[in-house]
């Protein structure tokens, strides 16, 4: 695991081949088994390396700066795996590759950097060098077969009307509300055509989704977005609409299966490209509407151009902007986050040797940019915590660790630029971050088994206390933001012990929390951890606390504020349901927190990883992701329905509007009535039964309507 450690000189195989001219083929390269979830990756990837034989250069590779690097991986994000494709031509032949050469016997003597592997040396005599050459392709053909064998592709094409085939000229253009747009999705006779729009308050973004279905191989498609304008003549401003594109990616459909699917994940802004024959794919116009546009029916086009279609394809597009604006959110929204040194960059700086003022500079640059991209999706913080910015020396005084509170000070400085002064929970702090076994020995974060035999010595618990004293008093000289300490994540893991461990770390946090002046929080999965709510001034529980009535009044009994985790990824989960529950908060795992192969390139040899990976371009621009843009409607949701709250209270005295008012306790109730806070694992619940997106979508026009006639009716 400790990639500092590996030799530094080469490593030499001498093999007695004979007398005479030879040829051999060296394969290099690693991987990982298909099921891999830890966070090492082979430093392989990340180094130049050299192989020789016999003296002589057979192969130099030079990476180049983590920066081309990065970059690299970037434009790796924009290749689609298209259906039928190669898993291992995708995901696995460019880390093994082949070198041949010719040298003279009778001995070879093959040397390579000592953390570059040998998978495989063929040796044969010259004349043999084509059946060598076909020996390698036949190895390479049988690998194939075994790793594409191993997962198979799960499609279900839909059925596809011959008159829209027939009637089309290369291409069509199609929508389908509230659906994800797969590359087997087929258009129906009525979605051909039909134009794309959405209904969005002053200041807010609408999306408008759409389908392209080419009939033929396209190459060099253009994508064009024209001015959006009303009747009278109101327009949205000059490069108020962007179109973005959908990658394809595979996808595990079923954890414990050797099943996948191709779909559309993550979204980079459209660039000009060549489109696959037959190969559906979801494009969205994102509309800024300005603070003071004024109310009214927008209509635009988006046209689809390219040498291989006879004349462009046209699709209307339309934006009602509506009379009214919607309240910001009243809670917190939140991703957690993962910290790019430990992350992203974690075995590019273990194997290039990144200075630390570049470190800086990279780490700076992710952060704001995945900061930047939660906050456009609607969220108000970000769930993370500091790395090992502070110990106890040996003689018992705090010391900061200057490079990794540099870091840390430049998250800060980040966080604030994007989300403010809004409260931030930092995740690992109180395990693996400022008070880590590590900074306080013997303060135990999650090693339960040494609790139950040690406890807590009185030394340790004030080493805690010095380090957290320590901490904050940093944070008000520098002036940051409000952050929550987070006591610790989902003990019940470990059991009853767990549990037990939890209360007492819980107590000993709030008692320096009270002394030091800062809150507490924790994430909660397990009835184990209820005896811990008492000590928490955040609560934050997922569906196997369980989540049932009696819990979260228990939690707001014991005087608790209220926050989820984890209970789904989803639209409902970010919006009606908390109106009916009444959080305080909001988390979700995770924005971009993995340090797997995938969250550079999606695809293997991880499948797990891409559904919480961050995936940026090569200019360093994080992609919209498909299960983000559900949460950003979700959020909005939550936000209208608050606002025909307060409507409803304002004016419940006012004779003129009784019978908007009326209307509007009405609607509220209905769909207050069909949220049910259950006992099972929240996110199972949330993406079936009625609750889904075209669902969400309908009751917020209705509650759009019942806000318009509150705001609009007569006194």
């Amino acid at each position: 695991r400790n990639y500092h450690s590996y030799p530094k000189t080469p490593n030499t195989f001498r093999l007695d081949v004979g007398p005479g001219r030879h040829v051999a083929a060296v394969i290099m390269g690693v991987m990982t088994e298909k099921r891999a979830t830890t966070i090492n990756r082979p430093p392989f990837w990340w180094r130049d390396y050299v192989v020789t034989a016999n003296g002589e250069e057979v192969a130099n590779v030079t990476r180049g700066g983590i920066r081309d690097m990065l970059a690299e991986r970037g434009r790796f994000s924009k290749v689609d795996f298209l259906p039928g494709e190669s898993l291992f031509d995708r995901g696995i032949l460019e880390h093994f590759p082949v070198y041949v050469f010719t040298f003279e016997g009778p001995t070879l003597e093959l040397s390579m950097n000592s953390f570059c592997p040998v998978n495989g040396l063929l040796v044969a005599p010259e004349a043999e060098e084509k059946q060598l050459r076909q020996e390698v392709k036949d190895l390479y053909a049988a690998e194939r077969t075994f790793v594409d064998g191993q997962f198979q592709e799960s499609s279900e094409v839909q059925p596809f009307a011959d008159k829209l085939r027939t009637a089309a000229r290369g291409g069509i253009l199609f929508t389908r509300p509230q659906e994800t747009l797969g590359p087997y999705t087929r258009p129906a006779a009525e979605e051909a055509g039909r134009p794309a729009g959405d209904f969005v308050p002053p200041g807010e973004m609408g999306i408008l989704r759409f389908g392209l279905l080419p009939l033929r191989a396209l190459r060099s498609v253009q994508v064009e977005v024209g001015s959006f304008k009303t009747a009278d003549g109101q327009t949205l401003p000059a490069g108020a609409a962007t179109a973005w594109l959908s990658q394809l990616v595979p996808m595990r459909t079923v954890q414990t299966g050797e099943f996948y699917t191709v779909r559309p994940n993550y979204a980079f802004p459209y660039q000009p490209r060549d489109l696959a024959a037959n190969a559906t794919r979801q494009l969205s116009v994102y509309v800024n509407v300005p603070e003071d546009a004024a109310s009214g029916d927008y209509s635009g086009r988006v046209t689809v151009s390219s040498a291989d279609l006879p004349k462009p394809l046209t699709l209307d597009l339309v934006v009602k902007v509506l009379p009214f604006r919607i309240d910001p959110a009243d809670i917190s929204f939140g991703m957690y986050w993962g910290n790019p040194f430990s992350t992203r960059l974690r075995h590019a700086w273990q194997q290039m040797k990144i200075p630390h003022a570049l470190m800086r500079e990279l780490c700076s640059e992710i952060d704001l940019a995945g900061f930047q991209a939660m906050r456009e999706a609607g969220f108000n913080t970000a769930a993370f915590g500091p790395a090992r910015v502070m110990k106890v020396g040996e003689n018992g005084e705090v010391e900061i660790q200057q490079q990794e509170w540099d870091l840390w000070c430049d998250r800060m400085s980040n966080y604030e630029k994007v989300f403010g002064r809004h409260p931030m929970p930092a995740y690992g702090i109180g395990w693996t971050g400022l008070t880590s076994t590590w900074a306080a020995p013997g303060f135990y974060g999650r090693n339960v088994d040494a609790w139950v035999k040690n406890g807590f010595t009185d030394k340790s618990i004030q080493d805690m206390t010095a380090l957290c004293e320590a901490f904050y008093e940093q944070g008000r000289k520098l002036n940051w933001p409000e952050i929550i300490f987070y006591v610790q994540d989902e003990m019940a893991n470990h059991g009853a012990n767990g549990g037990r461990m939890a209360t007492e770390r819980a107590r000993l946090f709030r008692k320096v929390a009270d002394e030091v002046g800062f809150r507490t929080c924790a994430s909660m999965n397990g009835p184990v951890e209820i005896p811990a709510l008492p000590y928490l001034h955040i609560s934050i529980p997922n569906g196997a606390l369980p989540v049932t009535e009696e819990n979260l009044a228990l939690i707001q009994e014991k005087g608790s504020d209220l926050w989820f985790y984890n209970i789904g990824s989803n639209r409902y989960s970010y919006g009606y349901y908390l109106n009916r529950t009444r959080p305080k908060g909001r988390l979700q795992w995770s924005f971009g927190g993995n340090s797997r192969f995938a969250n550079q390139v999606a695809g293997l040899p991880s499948f797990s990883s891409i559904s919480y990976t961050a995936h940026y371009d090569e200019d360093g621009r994080a992609a919209r992701r498909q299960n983000i843009e559900e949460m950003r409607q979700g959020i909005l949701d939550y936000r209208y329905f608050r606002t025909l709250e307060r409507l409803i209270d304002t004016h419940a005295k006012d004779p003129a509007r009784k019978q908007a008012v009326a209307e509007g306790k009405k609607l509220r109730e209905f769909i207050l009535g069909g949220v049910r806070i259950r006992n099972q694992h929240s996110g199972e619940d949330f993406t079936s039964g009625v609750w889904s997106p075209r669902t969400c979508q309908r009751l917020r026009w209705r509650v759009a309507l019942a806000i318009q006639a509150l705001e609009t009716a007569k006194r």
